[in-house]
């Protein structure tokens, strides 16, 4: 295999100087912009997930960006063409489950190996041969398949932690859908700068209750690295020095049904997940779910679990579900809505040196916005008391 001549003469300051302009910096600064959230998001959840500390952590990415860097600028400067070297993202990803069975210098021993395959396979050509033996369709289905895990943490994130994480999964979208903007702020970026103002006015509103009961306004600062730590928070969670326990069923999911339509299955409380075992007459495995699944009616079945006081529900088509009885209700409820439950007469708040100290709250909510109301009030120092049941998934949702 040959290899491509270095262009001589070798481009000087001027020349370097002549080809550089607004256009080039601005398309820079983006690809930075880009670089640096969302790619270096996927190494801090992988390193998080896989337990690693923060200075491995650090050395990745001070690794990836300056080596990376340093031999984008040569090639460049060699060879007169925008040749930019980056790391795998989906080797990256992979990095979280190796580090499930395998130390962290295992795990750099096999990125050399795999480096050193990679320099030969390039060589010798095999690389080439390879792209053509195997069909684009099914190499796209293995990347897509590395990426799995990270598009079902937005869902799981917005079911986790729906006030901080909507917005920002809003912001992302609708900035995909205007390309013209995107050019400008980055999806990505748009999504921060949504879930950083999200938990501002959240700061705000604590600040304005602190004026209004000591007279003495404050200022309001938003930590990023702090915000982008607290839509991940579930993550970081650490139990004995290990990772906390994931709360969620195997046979929590959508599943074929025998008319061609898809069922949700919700098993994540350790009752419903032994309540839809018995009922479906099934082993504990996906697989053992889905063929019971496909023995019956979408809407039989819906209709069959919910009698039998377990949550599962028929996905539906926009229209089908608007014309749903359980729809038109919802509609009919007001955003928000506060009741009057007895008569009282104003009780102070007491004395405290935070914005809701001295405020008691009994929090009889599940998951998601209750859990979120519940220790967002804590962090501004109201007293909360939780009262929940024993299964540990309460616990794990706070």
């Amino acid at each position: 295999m040959s290899i491509e001549n270095i262009q001589r003469p070798l481009a000087g300051p001027r020349t370097l100087a002549s080809d550089f302009g607004g256009v080039y910096l601005a398309n820079a600064i983006v690809a930075f912009i880009f670089a640096a959230s969302g790619p270096v998001a996927i190494i801090l959840s992988v390193g998080a997930r896989g337990g690693l500390q923060e200075s491995d952590i650090s050395s990745w990415i001070f690794g990836a960006f300056f080596v990376n860097s340093v031999i984008s600028l040569l090639f460049c400067w060699l060879y007169r063409q925008p040749l930019v070297f980056f790391w795998t993202i989906p080797g990256a990803v992979l990095v979280g489950p190796a580090l499930g069975h395998l130390s962290f210098a295992e795990v750099i021993g096999a990125f050399w190996v795999t480096g050193l395959l990679m320099g030969i396979l390039g060589f010798t050509g095999w690389v080439r041969r390879a792209m053509q033996a195997v069909p684009m369709p099914i190499v796209m289905g293995m990347v897509a398949g590395v990426f799995l895990r990270f598009g079902l943490d937005l869902v799981y994130s917005i079911r986790d932690d729906f006030m901080l994480a909507a917005p920002m999964t809003l912001a992302f979208l609708a900035l995909t859908a205007l390309p013209r903007v995107s050019r400008v702020l980055p999806p990505v970026v748009g999504a921060l700068v949504v879930g950083a103002a999200v938990i501002a006015a959240t700061g705000l509103a604590a600040s304005e209750i602190w004026r209004l009961r000591t007279g003495r306004a404050q200022a309001v600062a938003v930590d990023v690295r702090a915000a982008i730590a607290a839509f991940r928070s579930e993550r970081y969670l650490r139990v004995n020095g290990g990772p906390a326990p994931d709360g969620r069923s195997p046979l929590f999911g959508f599943y074929l049904t025998a008319d061609g339509r898809w069922i949700q299955i919700h098993a994540n409380m350790p009752h419903h997940h032994a309540g839809h075992v018995r009922f479906m007459g099934c082993e504990e495995t996906r697989e053992s779910m889905a063929a019971a699944v496909a023995k019956w009616k979408a809407q039989d079945l819906e209709d069959a679990l919910n009698a039998a006081g377990l949550p599962a529900g028929m996905v539906r088509p926009k229209e089908e579900w608007l014309a749903h009885p359980h729809a038109r209700a919802v509609a009919e409820l007001p955003l928000l809505e506060i009741v009057r439950i007895g008569e009282s007469a104003p009780e102070p708040f007491g004395a405290g040196d935070r914005p809701l100290s001295g405020v008691r709250v009994l929090d009889l909510t599940r998951v998601i916005a209750g859990a979120e109301g519940g220790r967002t009030l804590a962090s501004h120092g109201a007293d909360v008391l939780l009262v929940a049941g024993d299964s540990g998934v309460q616990a794990l949702k706070r």
